[in-house]
């Protein structure tokens, strides 16, 4: 039986074997870009989300446009709550952006209804308990964030920190800890902003895969939970992240506590593959 080394030993070979991946591909490497069949046929997102193909589609936009730092977060709020180029272009030409409620549902319906997709297919995105249409809720929500964008600013420049930030944009409608999270990092990456958070490197917010991903290398199994608190396996991706110079590759960059929490997701979803208790919904594109 594997000891929980062992299967930490593993989990950072899923980081320099995925990262691998993305760079043979990048460089136009012959296929396969990998020996690992489970890799080869079923997609497993980066280990560094900014090299994720809708993160660079956005940076590549907002980092063309000359904004006020606090039109500059809710562009990426924007763009963050439905995850897709596509529909944050419906909503933006240049620094003409359609703020108001009834404009961005009416631009959105009109393209929902040419069968255009409007969401992201990333992650769930539900509606909030209302009964009213998916689009007509977020653009609800952006209506206020928007008129808040200053106030939210503000109160986030005087926290400074990636864990406070998210519990301030959270206060807000259709903003869960999830895609907060996702703005915040957004932010970690902008000078300026959150370039030098001082929490980088100790905090993250805990998805329910993580949770399982920890699960497996104490224990070996997803269930039961090994912690009681969320701050128990936050502590424990803390000492993870210390151990990482160990067991990194030198073709991957240093971790930081974002890859580790998202890269423990994507091993539980590896595991679940490698341990035949199920598959990930999306097959990996070949060339």
């Amino acid at each position: 039986m594997k000891t929980s080394a062992q299967r930490l030993k593993k989990f950072y070979w899923w980081i320099n074997e995925r990262h691998r991946i993305y760079l043979n591909k990048l460089y136009e490497r012959p296929w396969p870009w990998t020996k690992d069949e489970i890799m080869q046929t079923y997609k497993f997102t980066n280990v560094f989300r900014e090299l994720d193909a809708e993160t660079v589609k956005f940076h590549d936009r907002i980092d063309s446009l000359n904004l006020m730092q606090a039109d500059k977060l809710y562009h990426m709020i924007l763009f963050r709550a439905f995850n897709r180029a596509e529909t944050y272009d419906m909503l933006t030409r240049g620094k003409t952006t359609h703020h108001t409620p009834a404009k961005m549902k009416r631009i959105l319906h009109r393209n929902a209804d040419k069968g255009k997709k409007i969401f992201t297919g990333a992650y769930i995105i539900t509606n909030a308990g209302r009964s009213d249409s998916k689009i007509d809720i977020m653009c609800d929500a952006l209506g206020v964030q928007w008129r808040g964008r200053r106030k939210i600013y503000e109160e986030m420049m005087t926290d400074g920190t990636m864990q406070g930030c998210t519990k301030i944009l959270t206060a807000y409608p259709m903003q869960g800890p999830f895609t907060a999270y996702e703005v915040i990092c957004d932010m970690r990456y902008q000078e300026g902003m959150l370039w030098n958070a001082p929490d980088r490197k100790k905090w993250a917010n805990l998805g329910p895969g993580a949770r399982r991903g920890i699960n497996r290398i104490v224990s070996g199994k997803k269930k039961p939970n090994v912690y009681r608190t969320t701050e128990e396996y936050i502590e424990f991706m803390v000492e993870m992240l210390k151990t990482s110079p160990k067991y990194r590759g030198k073709h991957v960059p240093p971790l930081e506590m974002r890859e580790i929490e998202h890269s423990l997701c994507e091993f539980d979803k590896w595991l679940r593959v490698h341990n035949n208790e199920g598959r990930p919904r999306s097959l990996y594109r070949r060339p």
